[in-house]
């Protein structure tokens, strides 16, 4: 990331690293996640920069849900009977 935007890295791993699971990986972060981290941490976020690091929270995702060996990405087949 450019020198001018590196603290958007910062701010986005400092979000992340409170971000619970999923059961499948990462779980989303929501609007209301940012708005509290950025209300807690004081930071005042312009509309560009929230895009910013929703945009990281989804490259994240899509990038570890992809380094999975695919036996993990898809649901077992159902089992029938008992």
């Amino acid at each position: 990331m450019p020198g001018e935007a590196a603290y958007l890295w910062d701010w986005y791993l400092e979000f992340s690293m409170l971000r619970g699971s999923s059961g499948f990986g990462p779980a989303a972060s929501s609007w209301s996640d940012m708005m509290a981290w950025a209300q807690l941490t004081g930071r005042r976020l312009s509309i560009w920069q929230t895009r910013v690091l929703a945009s990281l929270d989804i490259c994240e995702r899509v990038t570890l849900s992809a380094d999975r060996p695919p036996e993990t990405t898809q649901l077992p087949p159902p089992k029938l009977g008992s």
